[in-house]
């Protein structure tokens, strides 16, 4: 960090001078205070969970967890990542012409879920031969984490843009304290879920999920003026579309078309034949 600072005075030298009115940088400290608590916050509620795992559970019951949250975690990435990406400038346009967000969020939410429900839901059923495909037999325990946490993904992937909204809106100071509850909530209920064992401490992020969902859907929906009827139709069609998806994975892993453990061949098959269905149910 300090390197870069020589390097950018080098190129484009600014002599430091000394602030004559604090109205000046009042608005700056403020919303950078915030920032930095929000940023502090979400730190602790990430990087805490594999001390809290390793530290009841063990080094090894850490690698797997942090395996299993790592591949989920990517799958949304990966899936819509590029898309929520360019919202923020989107809705800060909108804002500062002054047009309504309501409906332009109700179709990214539309957006996002319909992609990402139908991705969970394959994760959760494909976990088994995903992790045998991508890390070998000798992983395979993370398998039943990977489904829990796939499933926790439906509900963490369901509000886009959870912090940039309030930002938008100026209300940065109410979210700071909002995200400060969700990682008292996170690290504690891992804390009490991870003495019943591992599958326990994947399953607490279920949990953590739901909760999730419900503080940051409810104040959004507060600050656009959404209506339950409206939220509920699209959460609902994009769960609709998303269990179509995953028709082929469960029938063959049901019916054990393709045995225990199936191969890449028969993964990208089913996974084609997804898309299939998924597409059928959009229409």
């Amino acid at each position: 960090a300090l390197f870069r600072v020589i390097v950018a005075l080098g190129f484009r030298p600014v002599l430091p001078g000394v602030i004559r009115r604090y109205e000046t940088i009042r608005p700056l400290l403020g919303f950078s205070s915030s920032s930095f608590l929000i940023s502090l916050s979400g730190s602790i509620g990430q990087r805490s969970q594999d001390l809290i795992v390793g530290r009841i559970l063990g080094t090894a019951a850490t690698g797997l967890f942090t395996r299993a949250s790592a591949l989920a975690g990517q799958m949304s990435t990966l899936v819509v990542g590029a898309i929520n990406s360019v919202f923020y400038p989107a809705f800060a346009r909108k804002r500062d012409a002054g047009e309504p967000l309501g409906e332009p969020y109700l179709h990214l939410i539309a957006c996002n879920t319909a992609l990402n429900f139908a991705a969970a839901i394959g994760l959760a059923l494909a976990a088994e031969p995903l992790v045998h495909l991508l890390y070998g037999p000798r992983w395979m325990e993370v398998a039943p984490l990977l489904r829990w946490t796939a499933i926790a993904e439906v509900f963490f992937v369901a509000v886009p843009l959870q912090m940039d909204i309030p930002i938008l809106l100026g209300r940065i100071r109410t979210l700071v304290w909002i995200n400060f509850i969700d990682t008292a909530l996170t690290v504690a209920l891992l804390a009490i879920f991870a003495r019943w064992g591992l599958e326990a401490a994947a399953i607490s992020r279920v949990v953590v999920a739901v909760l999730w969902f419900a503080i940051y859907i409810t104040y959004i929906k507060r600050l656009l003026g959404l209506r339950t009827r409206q939220l509920a139709d699209v959460y609902l069609r994009s769960a609709a579309v998303g269990l179509a998806a995953g028709v082929p994975l469960a029938l063959a892993i049901h019916f054990e078309w393709f045995g225990t453990i199936m191969g890449f061949l028969q993964l990208l098959a089913l996974g084609l034949a997804g898309v299939a269905t998924w597409l059928l149910a959009m229409i």
